[in-house]
């Protein structure tokens, strides 16, 4: 005999089958919107950073991992009193590679970009110390009374010249980081000061302070043949460009201080920045396209870069301490 039916099961079969099947539809669809969620969030996070993907990864990267010409090295308070940092040429990757109660400043790369020359009062004078590019291997160059200030390495990553007061008044000297000998090469009226090197090694830019002026020179590695490079009579601390052509340099015309740029036998001038507030210390890009500088167009002195044509200025640092003398990361050559 077949049986009926059962009418009033079948209708509570039916509607728990329903209700199942909206529930799956229900979750699916709340899954979906939160998947959808995450990747308009992914998206717009990702947006804030460069397209090309090497560079998102360079942004992550270890120090190691890190492209030679890509850093800035550069003196900040913001821990309390004067250290050396160092940051990616966007401004990303702060790091600090000295940590002492005393001043360190002026710091300055080897050709090679993997160490970094500085002056300390960390032993209570002011000496030579340099490390390596992530701050290890701090190693003491000089140890005298003397005032010392701005080093730079030569292109034989062996000579380091910088200015000093031990025979009296400032004048530019030499050391050999291996004997640790030092030699003096100018012997002039006046306060001679910010030595550096030219790329090929010959020549040695400088300025000079004497009757209430300051100007551009230039000699040759071993002291001699001496010529002015600026007749401005308030410019100073030149810096070679990667090619040896131009020399960028810092000068208070119409009562401001700008960036300006000149031709190493001193040629055409040109001015760089013109924002009417102090822009100071310069230091050429890796590849000479851009200046790296001190300004204080904000109230206090930030790091900003600008193209050497003066254009596009852009902010690297954003602090209420002071952040000064930056030097860009030199790419080594190929030989």
């Amino acid at each position: 005999m077949v049986g009926i039916p059962n009418t009033k099961t079948q209708t509570k079969e039916s509607a728990q089958l329903l209700y199942s099947a909206s529930q799956r539809s229900s979750v699916r669809k709340k899954l979906v919107n939160t998947l959808l969620m995450t990747s308009l969030v992914w998206m717009a996070w990702i947006s804030l950073f460069p397209s090309d993907l090497k560079e998102k990864e360079r942004l992550f990267s270890s120090f190691d991992d890190e492209i030679p010409g890509e850093m800035i090295v550069f003196v900040s308070d913001r821990d309390g009193n004067e250290e050396i940092y160092t940051m990616h040429m966007n401004g990303t990757k702060l790091r600090r590679l000295t940590d002492n109660p005393a001043p360190d400043r002026f710091p300055s790369w080897s050709p090679d970009g993997k160490k970094i020359v500085f002056i300390s009062y960390r032993d209570g004078n002011a000496n030579l110390y340099f490390m390596n590019q992530d701050g290890s291997n701090k190693e003491r160059l000089t140890n005298t009374s003397s005032r010392k200030g701005s080093p730079s390495w030569a292109p034989d990553g062996k000579t380091i010249y910088f200015d000093s007061d031990a025979d009296g008044g400032s004048n530019i000297y030499c050391i050999n980081i291996n004997d640790k000998r030092i030699k003096r090469l100018t012997f002039l009226e006046g306060d001679a000061m910010h030595a550096g090197c030219s790329p090929d090694g010959q020549w040695i830019a400088f300025d000079i302070i004497k009757a209430r002026k300051r100007d551009c020179y230039v000699m040759d590695s071993k002291g001699q043949n001496i010529r002015q490079v600026t007749h401005l009579g308030t410019a100073g601390g030149p810096v070679w460009s990667p090619d040896g052509s131009k020399i960028a340099f810092d000068a208070f015309l119409n009562e401001d201080i700008d960036i300006y740029i000149i031709d190493a036998d001193g040629k055409n001038l040109r001015q760089v920045t013109r924002f009417r507030k102090f822009d100071e210390y310069p230091a050429w890009s890796a590849d000479g396209k851009q200046i790296v500088f001190t300004s204080r167009r904000d109230g206090n002195a930030e790091i900003y870069k600008i193209d050497i044509e003066g254009l596009h200025p852009e902010r690297l640092t954003a602090h209420v301490a002071s952040d000064l003398l930056p030097r860009w990361q030199p790419k080594p050559l190929r030989h």
